[in-house]
């Protein structure tokens, strides 16, 4: 029988259902209770907003896309942004009522570059043992070069303990490195980093 987040999943309509909610139910379910913050880059047209919104008791669940998105939930925050833009992610800081993140999800552009460039920006944003979710990171078709890929950096990762990026500053990598509690790959389709 399928979990509680698929089902869900499935009657809000988000491709989230079966390959990625049986799994997230492993994470979420334990944590259900205390989710309070959430934010996800690339809402496209808002079904995932409503599977957390019916999942977790959110008291907030910022929403960025690039494309207009209308949510009549008073808890729900949209920004209208990239995550190629450093500007765009800071206005999900800026606009919350709250300076940490029970969950972030990056489900925007997939693409290597921003992929990692938005973990280096955000991490340190995720509550103590909260998580960071870098779903779809099958290469994507403007990602030709895997030498740079998501999945390559954190497989590098959990045999070193070293975060070593093109895409993220060394200092940045250093802290990051040093905060990271746990990293489960599901290859080809997402990664899940818990913070200390």
């Amino acid at each position: 029988m399928s979990s509680l987040l698929t089902q869900l999943a499935l009657s809000c309509g988000t491709d989230k259902a079966h390959n990625y909610t049986e799994i997230y139910t492993k994470y979420f379910e334990p944590i259900k209770d205390n989710v309070k913050t959430m934010i996800e880059i690339g809402t496209d047209k808002g079904a995932s907003a409503n599977l957390w919104l019916k999942y977790f008791n959110l008291k907030e669940l910022i929403m960025m896309d690039i494309n207009e998105c209308s949510f009549t939930d008073p808890v729900v925050k949209f920004v209208l942004g990239s995550q190629s833009n450093v500007q765009d992610l800071q206005k999900l800081i800026d606009v919350s009522d709250y300076k940490s993140f029970d969950i972030i999800i990056d489900d925007a552009s997939h693409v290597y570059k921003y992929q990692q460039e938005t973990f280096e920006f955000l991490f340190k944003y995720v509550s103590k043992n909260g998580f960071y979710i870098i779903e779809d990171i099958k290469c994507h078709k403007r990602d030709n070069n895997k030498k740079h890929s998501t999945e390559k950096l954190f497989v590098n990762y959990n045999k070193t303990k070293i975060i070593q990026s093109y895409f993220i500053n060394e200092h940045e990598a250093i802290k990051i490195q040093n905060s990271i509690l746990s990293c489960d790959i599901y290859s080809n389709k997402f990664i899940i980093i818990q913070k200390k």
